[in-house]
């Protein structure tokens, strides 16, 4: 006998093969032996055996438990599985049935950056102390655990220096939320701060003080000069109104609140009064108006609008008959004369 005959040894009596151990389908399906006989003499024959294992419904069933398709632990975190496995062995009676419940709790990774849950937009007046909180960041993360935390201990944005809308009306803030898992995941946000503007610039006039000359006979409502104001505010805060405060006591002119052009609102006598010296305003619409000044100088020009006047009307004098040494003076007449014209041409004659 071969080393095969640890498993089956015969009977020489008997003349059987005997099993020494179990058999397993699964591990060995066939063995082959060779038999040898011998006889007392010497004579000897050998033969090839065979043996087939035949296999036997002994196992229960085993699978593995596989995915379908990706798993996401933000949508579902935890699954609770009832499975039930059998084998295919004739008859049906004969079939072994496994049934498991199978709990699946899906770890988390961390495959979500933080989002941001504030709004993108803030504003912010331009005379707001600094230190102020003016914009708080909030962001959440679908993760779990280190892989949600945020290294920020708030989101509070605060005002480090004063803020003048005039220079600067809006800023653009970039905000980073980082979350704690390995490696770590950020996201950003910009984020408008819009520079609200309070009424803190004074309008100012192009020029202190206006000159102009005029001639006595212009057109009531005759546009005579303009004067412009600006100011840096917006808004009401920037709308300019003109008005004159003084030196028009007579109101001989008026300005255009919206336009600042003056215009003659009378008839002018320069006879009466040859200058004007208006005290303008420019007045913002806050709700504190700031308010400028300016001079506007006006000097009437002469026309000639008025004949002279004798002193007497009429003059009567006595002369002498016969007179000698002619010509001789016998009258001198006095003429008040209203315009500064008539001065350097006065003439007269005998009619």
């Amino acid at each position: 006998m071969d080393c095969l005959e640890k498993y089956m040894k015969p009977q020489v009596s008997e003349k059987f093969f005997n099993v020494t151990r179990p058999l397993d389908y699964e591990t060995q399906r066939y063995y082959i032996l060779t038999a040898r006989a011998q006889d007392g003499g010497g004579q000897a024959s050998t033969v090839r055996v065979y043996f087939n294992v035949l296999d036997v419904n002994d196992n229960a069933p085993e699978g593995k438990l596989q995915t379908k398709k990706a798993l996401d632990r933000e949508t579902q975190s935890f699954y609770n599985l009832v499975i039930t496995v059998n084998d295919l062995a004739p008859p049906p009676m004969t079939r072994f049935t496994s049934t498991a419940q199978v709990s699946v709790i899906l770890l988390d990774v961390n495959d979500c950056p933080p989002t941001f849950t504030s709004q993108k937009m803030t504003y912010i007046q331009e005379n707001t102390p600094v230190d102020t909180v003016i914009f708080n960041a909030k962001a959440a993360d679908a993760d779990s655990g280190p892989n949600s935390y945020h290294r920020t201990i708030d989101g509070d944005v605060r005002l480090v220096g004063e803020l003048d809308r005039e220079e600067l009306s809006n800023y653009t803030l970039t905000v980073v939320a980082t979350d704690k898992g390995e490696p770590p995941l950020s996201s950003t946000m910009d984020v408008t701060m819009m520079v609200l503007d309070v009424n803190d610039n004074t309008p100012s006039f192009s020029q202190n003080i206006y000159d102009i000359e005029i001639e006595e006979n212009t057109l009531t409502g005759t546009d005579i000069i303009q004067v412009y104001a600006s100011d840096a505010d917006v808004g009401t805060n920037g709308q300019i109104r003109f008005s004159i405060s003084g030196g028009n006591t007579n109101s001989d002119f008026r300005i255009d609140l919206v336009t600042g052009v003056i215009s003659v609102a009378k008839q002018l006598d320069r006879e009466a009064r040859s200058s004007y010296s208006l005290v303008v305003q420019a007045a913002d619409r806050g709700s504190s108006p700031r308010v400028d000044q300016a001079t506007v100088n006006i000097v009437l020009l002469d026309v000639n609008d008025r004949s002279p006047e004798f002193e007497l009307s009429p003059y009567t004098v006595n002369v002498r008959e016969n007179m000698e040494n002619l010509p001789k003076n016998i009258l001198q007449v006095s003429v008040f004369v209203f315009s500064l014209l008539s001065t350097h041409s006065m003439k007269f004659k005998a009619l």
